[in-house]
């Protein structure tokens, strides 16, 4: 950890100090108009208290002054936000504490932490043939995309996709424009021994299968409306059993972020 970090971390820990930085998220104000704004808060300090918070705020970057008003700075903005969503998080994971006890969140990539809130907008399966049944429909719901990240232990899913595109059903769909369904696979290299890619019509527009050595956990995503995300267990070992479903847009950008960090550091096949 950097000492300019440790110097913010420390500092924004202090009393008020978090506060103080919010409550410029929109507007600038006065050492009075902060005083003021503080003392709504329930909380009463003389402008000289005021005055040296606000001053240790900007030495560390995270306000400015000009015309004796303070504004957040971009530094400040982030912080702020970075905050936010660890207070969401932290809300998150204690409220689902039983949930989290079985699974681990250490396979997936760190840059998705600060939007683990979004799964509090899904719905639980934990029925591994509800989940199983899910998965299948929104396969043959498909009628722009199909991403499919998985395991080794899930193979009946890319065969079922190319058993799709093989038959017509996917390939021969257009959308509005003209353009073909999409179909991204990404399984581990386990995996392709098993796949007869022969079966894929040559005429298929957007079809592209990679692998990733290892992978350990399952996203499922359809059409940008609808996707289905499964966690690791805390062994390692994927978890099909069980699942977190939705059609809500921060559930499905988490789902898209963790499937394009793998997409784009797999091995393109075809």
């Amino acid at each position: 950890m950097t000492k300019m970090l440790q110097n913010i971390l420390r500092e924004c820990g202090l009393e008020n100090r978090l506060e103080i930085l919010k409550m410029l998220k929109d507007e600038g104000k006065t050492i009075s108009g902060i005083k003021s704004q503080l003392r709504k808060l329930g909380v009463s300090k003389p402008c000289s208290t005021v005055g040296r918070y606000t001053g240790n705020l900007v030495n560390l970057g995270l306000l400015s002054e000009k015309d004796s008003r303070y504004y957040l700075t971009n530094l400040g903005n982030m912080i702020v936000h970075y905050f936010d969503e660890l207070e969401r998080n932290i809300g998150f994971l204690t409220d689902s504490n039983e949930l989290f006890e079985k699974f681990t969140i250490e396979y997936l990539p760190r840059e998705v932490y600060h939007s683990l809130s979004a799964l509090r907008f899904s719905e639980t399966i934990e029925d591994p043939l509800t989940l199983i049944t899910r998965i299948l429909d929104m396969i043959e719901s498909a009628r722009s995309s199909i991403d499919i990240l998985a395991s080794d232990t899930s193979k009946e899913f890319a065969e079922h996709v190319l058993k799709k595109l093989a038959r017509g059903d996917a390939g021969a769909l257009l959308r509005a424009n003209g353009s073909k369904i999409k179909v991204r696979i990404l399984y581990p290299e386990s995996v392709l021994p098993v796949l007869d890619l022969r079966e894929i019509p040559k005429n298929i527009v957007g079809f592209d299968l990679r692998v990733f050595p290892d992978l350990k956990l399952h996203v499922f995503i359809v059409d940008s409306r609808k996707a289905i995300l499964n966690l690791s267990m805390k062994d390692g070992s994927p978890h099909l059993n069980s699942g977190f479903a939705s059609t809500d847009e921060d559930f499905i950008s988490l789902a898209e972020e963790i499937f394009n960090h793998f997409w784009t550091r797999a091995v393109k096949l075809q």
